[in-house]
């Protein structure tokens, strides 16, 4: 997971727009979530201490600037 993998040391990217979930109820006070807010959430939740959120779109467009320069993630941590 991308927690797991931010905890081993690696630098994690999200792509938030490639990822989804479900509806989902509370199991304490049977709340209901939207999908959306669950995805809201959890992105919200791994962004900056697990991973970098991006878009597909700037991911694709920082993976085109980097095939010019020597590899890394820097540029598209930069993303977010």
């Amino acid at each position: 997971t991308a927690r797991m993998a931010a905890n081993l040391g690696f630098d994690t990217i999200v792509v938030s727009d490639a990822t989804a979930t479900f509806d989902r109820h509370s199991p304490v006070t049977s709340r209901h979530f939207t999908a959306d807010e669950m995805h809201d959430v959890e992105l919200t939740s791994l962004s900056e201490e697990f991973a970098g959120i991006v878009e597909t779109e700037d991911l694709l467009r920082a993976l085109g600037n980097e095939a010019d320069r020597e590899p890394g993630l820097d540029g598209i941590l930069a993303l977010h």
